[in-house]
C-alpha cells in the first residue's frame, strides 16, 4: 500500500472519527498531485466518493497566485467570507491555499487570525513546496503532512564513475526502499529531497554527498506514526 493509499485511509478515518483539525499544511515537491490529493479529499467530504470530482463541488474553494505571483487579503478575505457560510452539502467547508509560499505578509496576517478562530465546519489546507514559506505563527496553527514527490528511478548505474547523474539515480532508489515504510522513514526522504534539489542545482562533491547520505540515513532514528487529527487534551 502506497503513501497516498496510506493517507487517504487516515483521513476518512479522522473524518469518520470526527478527529479532522481544522487547519493542515500539506507540502513536497509535486504540489498539483497534493492539488489533486485535496479535490479527492473535499469530494469524499461532500459526496463520500474519495475519487476527481466529475463535477463543480459546492462546499469546496481554492486560491492561488495571481499573475504578479502573490495572494493578497482580498483573496483571504473571499476565502474567509466562504467559510463563515453553512455548507450546502458537505461535512465540512473545505478551502485550499495553492502556492501558500506567495500569501503577502498582510494575507498571512489575515489567515493567521482566521486560524486562531476557524468556523466550526471549516477545513483549511495550505499547499506549499516547502514547511518554511510561511510564518511560524501560521506553522503552530497546521498539522503538516509532508508529499514525497516522485522521481523516475532506475535500479543500476550506466557505469561505475560516480557522476552527477548517477548519483541522482543512487539517492533516488533510496528513496524507493524509504517509501515501503514512509511514516518512519519521513525525515530520511525528505533529507534525500533537498539533497538532490541541491545536487542539481550546484556542482557538488558527489561522494561526499552520498557519504553524507548514507551516514544520515544509518543512523537516523526512526518516528513514530504522526498523528493528523486533533490533539488529545
Amino acid at each position: 500500500m502506497d503513501f497516498l493509499q496510506n493517507l487517504k485511509n487516515d483521513f476518512i478515518k479522522l473524518t469518520e472519527s470526527g478527529k479532522l483539525f481544522h487547519s493542515y499544511l500539506f507540502f513536497g515537491e509535486s504540489t498539483d498531485e497534493i492539488f489533486e490529493f485535496c479535490r479527492k479529499f473535499a469530494n469524499y467530504l461532500e459526496t463520500g466518493a474519495f475519487e476527481t470530482p466529475k463535477k463543480i463541488l459546492n462546499d469546496f474553494h481554492s486560491v492561488s497566485p495571481n499573475e504578479f505571483n502573490n495572494i493578497g487579503i482580498d483573496e483571504i478575505r473571499e476565502l474567509q467570507n466562504f467559510l463563515y457560510q453553512t455548507p450546502n452539502v458537505s461535512k465540512r467547508r473545505t478551502a485550499i491555499v495553492r502556492g501558500a509560499g506567495a500569501l503577502t505578509a498582510d494575507s498571512q496576517g489575515a489567515l493567521l487570525k482566521l486560524m486562531e478562530e476557524p468556523p466550526k465546519k471549516s477545513l483549511i489546507i495550505l499547499i506549499s513546496r516547502q514547511e518554511d514559506e510561511l510564518f511560524k505563527t501560521i506553522l503552530s496553527r497546521t498539522h503538516k503532512v509532508y508529499f514525497l514527490a516522485p522521481f523516475p528511478l532506475k535500479t543500476e548505474l550506466e557505469n561505475d564513475e560516480l557522476t552527477k547523474e548517477n548519483l541522482e539515480k543512487l539517492l533516488a532508489n533510496s528513496i524507493i526502499d524509504l517509501r515501503k515504510n514512509l511514516v518512519q522513514n519521513v525525515d530520511a526522504a525528505k533529507e534525500i529531497v533537498s539533497r538532490l534539489a541541491l545536487i542539481k542545482q550546484y556542482n557538488l562533491n558527489n561522494r561526499l554527498q552520498l557519504r553524507l547520505m548514507e551516514g544520515f540515513i544509518k543512523t537516523k532514528k526512526t518516528l513514530k506514526k504522526p498523528n493528523y487529527g486533533k490533539k488529545r487534551a
